[in-house]
């Protein structure tokens, strides 16, 4: 969590002792996106997690930085914004994973190895226009888990795609395009 003003793109320190591999940035001011960092995507792409668009390429979102073990770096988009807020993570074994997978557009979807149970999975397609999903265990606790809720609207609890949470992971369900395409 960082609190800074921009004058023309910044560097933030983190204090998470390795580099992020996932980072949200909002302005504090106005209706303004939230700019979304995953390293999957590297620092010359970003997503919006106030929208369903597919991944944008731009190097006033990370200044085409990659974060490192001690700072982050938000780019010229971010200038004259005022005060904004980052929130960022790094992986923690057994814990965190940050990472891509490729569906298979099948009903045995495709699984995705974490070395631990997942508590909670946000799924966004980077490549083409859908919602970020959103399971935890807390609110469903058995397979087939098919209630989740949405990061980019103000829906309520919905259900339909679902997902298997397993003890080393986590496999998609269903045949769709917004989590196994």
């Amino acid at each position: 969590l960082a609190n800074y003003t921009s004058a023309s793109g910044v560097t933030i320190g983190h204090g998470l002792n390795k580099a992020p591999s996932f980072y949200i940035h909002k302005p504090l001011s106005g209706s303004k996106n939230w700019h979304v960092y995953h390293s999957s995507l590297g620092a010359t792409k970003a997503l919006l997690l106030n929208s369903t668009n597919a991944e944008a390429t731009a190097i006033g979102y990370w200044a085409n930085t990659e974060p490192t073990a001690d700072v982050l770096s938000l780019g010229n988009t971010h200038a004259g914004t005022g005060d904004g807020i980052v929130y960022a993570w790094a992986e923690v074994d057994g814990y965190s994973k940050f990472g891509t997978y490729t569906g298979n557009y099948s009903a045995n979807g495709a699984f995705v190895y974490t070395g631990f149970r997942p508590r909670m999975l946000f799924v966004k397609r980077a490549d083409g226009t859908n919602s970020w999903f959103v399971w935890d265990t807390a609110r469903t606790t058995f397979n087939k888990m098919n209630s989740y809720v949405y990061w980019d609207l103000t829906n309520a609890e919905e259900t339909g795609y679902a997902i298997d949470v397993l003890s080393n992971g986590f496999k998609i369900r269903g045949q769709n395009n917004a989590t196994n395409n």
